[in-house]
């Protein structure tokens, strides 16, 4: 969800199917409780991004509606089980836990400009990374801080 615009790419049936379908193959479109049960866990993820002492761990497991995993012999990593919409919701949370134990997670910053708070990965060497995007959010925060400082004058 795009806090600043309101556009939601979850927003409705017809958006979640047109970027499941654009991201994950998935072919049919979730009904309306699967769809809340996807903003949930696109939600609960953010919050953790944010603050990981925001939400429990176990709000966090519960959104994800108990995927199920088999595990790969040859590389003794976990692959999601489920397909469809549920397949999806595995797949991301994954990956969330992935970066939690690979190290990058600290890297996964969501931005500072409290209208935005998208999720960005940090690239910076010293992982102080602030903005989504230094053209956009970045740019509005030096020049509200360079406002107040020549209002100030």
């Amino acid at each position: 969800m795009n806090l600043e615009s309101g556009a939601d790419r979850l927003g409705d049936v017809d958006s979640a199917t047109t970027w499941l379908l654009e991201s994950h193959d998935v072919s049919s479109p979730p009904t309306q409780t699967e769809l809340r049960h996807l903003i949930r866990f696109r939600e609960a993820t953010r919050h953790l991004v944010i603050d990981d002492n925001q939400i429990t761990r176990e709000e966090w497991a519960a959104s994800t509606a108990g995927p199920r995993f088999t595990i790969d012999p040859q590389s003794l990593d976990l692959q999601p089980l489920a397909t469809g919409l549920r397949g999806v919701v595995a797949h991301y949370a994954k990956a969330v836990t992935d970066a939690r134990s690979d190290g990058s997670w600290v890297r996964l910053k969501a931005c500072a400009n409290p209208a935005c708070l998208w999720a960005f990965y940090d690239r910076s060497r010293n992982r102080s990374g602030n903005w989504c995007s230094m053209d956009v959010c970045g740019s509005r925060s030096k020049m509200r801080t360079y406002r107040a400082k020549d209002d100030r004058s």
